[in-house]
């Protein structure tokens, strides 16, 4: 398979700055402050005190420590910055019950809106999920999709996408960017348990009908700043994704061609685990409690393409990698790392 480039304007723009990032120590922060660095930015990081970023000190990102639910200490990172990048968040389906993600989560949006507010930023670029949707039906994922979250995590997103919509309501601006599930390129660490299971023969059956739209974190990171230097888009919401809609199967036989392992599986009816996605949705509705392994049945068995088509339109966004070469610079980046 031949991976295809196509241009973005996005590449030759810059964003605007100084800029704070919180969330730094994660894989797309640290990618953006990265690249914001790399353009001429000032960058400064909000990371927590425990956290060790020295590829941001290298790069010349001044690091600031403390709390994202901090309105003090948020307010005091973002003085003199022109943008926030919003991307600090509890994360993790599995680290917090509803209750407690809801109030974390809470806590954190509330607590940077009203330091950006204070601080008297120019926009803040919050980051949700497209995976608030809940994935309960097959068309692409759009601004208008209607979503209906089925995990803790998901519900959490939703809330604070609110809590920013409230912020605007205050004249703050704001720009709301829905990341897709999947995230490939260097510093994609999720991707080395994939990878282990791939070689070790996990994957010797594969269900039908599960599909992914992969996004290079590196587009991504170009579609966030265009929704910071783009004038006039206070309050909009846009949907970023990667080149086109994938087979699960598509995905792991280029995972094996990259990493030179055989990939032989045997094709399999995935309606059962599809019919397990919709009890489970059906439970988280009723019960707000995640059934065991309904995040892998989804992952494995259900369709989830995006259209990111606002963002090309209104953003001149379109995505440079197609998954093959994203999937490639993914591994690449993982055995520089020895994590494969």
């Amino acid at each position: 398979m031949v991976a295809s480039v196509v241009p973005s304007d996005a590449t030759a723009s810059t964003s605007p700055g100084p800029a704070l990032v919180t969330g730094a120590a994660g894989f797309v922060g640290g990618r953006l402050a990265l690249r914001l660095r790399e353009r001429g930015t000032q960058v400064r990081a909000l990371v927590r005190p425990t956290h060790v970023v020295p590829e941001l000190e290298a790069a010349g990102v001044e690091i600031s420590r403390g709390d994202a639910g901090d309105r003090e200490v948020v307010a005091k990172a973002s003085d003199g910055c022109r943008i926030v990048y919003h991307l600090a968040a509890a994360r993790g389906r599995h680290k917090l019950d509803y209750r407690a993600f809801m109030k974390e989560n809470r806590r954190i949006s509330e607590a940077v809106g009203e330091g950006a507010l204070q601080a008297g930023v120019e926009r803040v670029v919050f980051t949700s999920t497209v995976s608030v949707a809940g994935w309960r039906r097959s068309e692409p994922h759009t601004e208008s999709t209607s979503v209906r979250p089925n995990s803790a995590y998901c519900a959490s997103r939703l809330q604070d996408e609110q809590i920013f919509r409230e912020f605007g309501g205050r004249g703050l601006d704001v720009v709301t960017v829905r990341l897709p599930q999947q995230i490939m390129g260097p510093g994609a660490y999720a991707w080395a348990r994939v990878a282990r299971r791939l070689a070790a023969g996990w994957y010797r059956v594969v269900p039908d009908g599960g599909t992914i739209q992969p996004a290079d974190v590196a587009d991504l990171i170009d579609g966030m700043m265009l929704c910071a230097s783009r004038p006039g888009i206070a309050g909009e919401l846009f949907v970023l994704g990667g080149p086109s809609e994938v087979s699960l199967f598509e995905v792991l036989g280029t995972l094996a061609e990259c990493l030179g392992v055989p990939f032989a599986p045997r094709i399999v009816p995935g309606a059962l685990l599809r019919a397990y996605v919709r009890l489970g949705n059906v439970a988280f509705d009723l019960t707000r409690l995640s059934l065991p392994h309904h995040f892998t049945a989804e992952f494995l068995s259900v369709a989830r393409p995006v259209d990111w088509a606002k963002a090309e339109r209104e953003l001149g966004f379109r995505p440079r990698f197609a998954m093959p070469q994203s999937m490639a610079r993914t591994v690449e980046w993982l055995r520089d790392q020895d994590l494969v």
